[in-house]
């Protein structure tokens, strides 16, 4: 592999878990309010549907079945479609709430790509801490962007609002020729076999009429956050998969932050690949973040 520095291509696990533990949520099953210790009656708690509803911006477009326990709700967050500009139109993002209960921590699970179409998926660290989990559907993927599209603001500043749009491949191999970065090969070994060649350049899979520039200093700012300023974050790379060449790196400045490589693993690597000191290790530091 050749220029991959110049790509800069970073990536942890095809997915992002970010977890946020209730303490807002209200009392722990079980504790007593001081409402309740004065002989007070309480109201009863709002449906969870109603309070998300009740979300500017979000609006509930479907429940499906879920199993016992638990419910299965697809939202809509309504979004600008320039956040540095928010008065030039808006868009829909489609998200998907599996929810278990507010005394549970959420899990922010990110794909990369649409919404997960099996009825009974949970991330891993959802599974490890039992909680709540809201998936996103990448923006400018499938149903969850503007008609018409505009390349120009699909850049990593509002990443935190994923979405999708139907011209799905076209976005995700814009950012990663303008912003993420994508692998070069060399290939001249090959020259006499290749009946397609610069099949291994970002450029082949975004129409000519879409400019492609790269902004090397997006993941560069990025990466100097994780070293200086990153806390409470943990990356899982497999050792086979060409991201760990260009993985993130911790540094004096990151706080309460792990990295682990998974043995013989690609970009499908996950806690459980992990060899078994770092699993434990992993597991316990999630559930810790999660006040288990």
């Amino acid at each position: 592999m050749r220029d991959v520095h110049r790509t800069r291509l970073r990536m942890a696990l095809p997915v992002l878990g970010l977890l946020t533990v209730p303490l807002a949520a209200g009392p722990l099953p079980g504790a007593v309010t001081p409402a309740a210790a004065a002989g007070v009656e309480q109201a009863p708690e709002r449906d969870i549907r109603a309070r998300i509803e009740s979300l500017p911006g979000m609006r509930v477009t479907a429940e499906k079945p879920a199993a016992p326990g638990r419910r299965d709700f697809e939202p809509a967050y309504r979004q600008p479609v320039d956040h540095r500009h928010p008065e030039r139109g808006t868009f829909e993002q489609r998200l998907r709430l599996l929810h278990k209960s507010t005394h549970r921590p959420t899990v922010l699970y990110t794909s990369g790509y649409g919404l997960v179409s099996n009825p009974d998926f949970r991330s891993e660290p959802t599974q490890l801490v039992d909680g709540n989990e809201i998936v996103t559907e990448q923006r400018y993927f499938d149903e969850s962007g503007p008609n018409p599209v505009d390349w120009s603001k699909l850049d990593i500043r509002p990443r935190e609002l994923h979405g999708r749009h139907a011209q799905a491949p076209d976005a995700y191999f814009y950012q990663l020729g303008t912003q993420l970065g994508y692998p070069q090969y060399s290939t001249p070994h090959l020259t006499d076999l290749l009946r397609h060649p610069g099949v291994q350049d970002v450029r082949t899979y975004v129409p000519r009429d879409i400019p492609l520039r790269f902004q090397p200093h997006t993941m560069a700012d990025i990466d100097r956050w994780v070293r200086h300023d990153g806390s409470q974050l943990l990356f899982v790379y497999g050792e086979n998969d060409v991201a760990t060449a260009e993985r993130f790196r911790l540094g004096r400045g990151s706080r309460d932050a792990h990295l682990y490589v998974a043995p013989d693993t690609n970009h499908r690597a996950r806690i459980e690949s992990l060899p078994t000191k770092d699993s434990a290790a992993a597991k316990a530091t999630l559930r810790r973040w999660a006040g288990q």
